[in-house]
């Protein structure tokens, strides 16, 4: 019968797996699955903030931002034009 998942060896320091292992626990659920899950949320969370950055830079270019220069010189110059809250 053909496999379907591939089996993956990891090391967690001490803390990190007692942790886990408590967790798994708890949730009544295996290692196995403790693991797949937070590799999967992780995964999802990362590819939404890729999108939300892929966006964000197209939007920045097209108002002429390219650099965290050209992001600084903004915040200053629209700080500039607002008066003080202090006053």
């Amino acid at each position: 019968m053909e496999r379907h998942t591939d089996q993956w060896t990891i090391s967690l320091p001490h803390p990190l797996s007692v942790l886990a292992l408590r967790t798994a626990k708890r949730e009544c659920r295996t290692r196995s699955e403790l693991i797949r899950e937070a590799l999967r949320r992780y995964l999802e969370r990362e590819s939404s903030f890729a999108k939300a950055r892929r966006k964000l830079a197209n939007r920045f270019q097209g108002q002429g931002i390219r650099t965290l220069e050209d992001v600084d010189r903004l915040v200053h110059e629209v700080r500039a034009e607002k008066p003080s809250r202090r006053s």
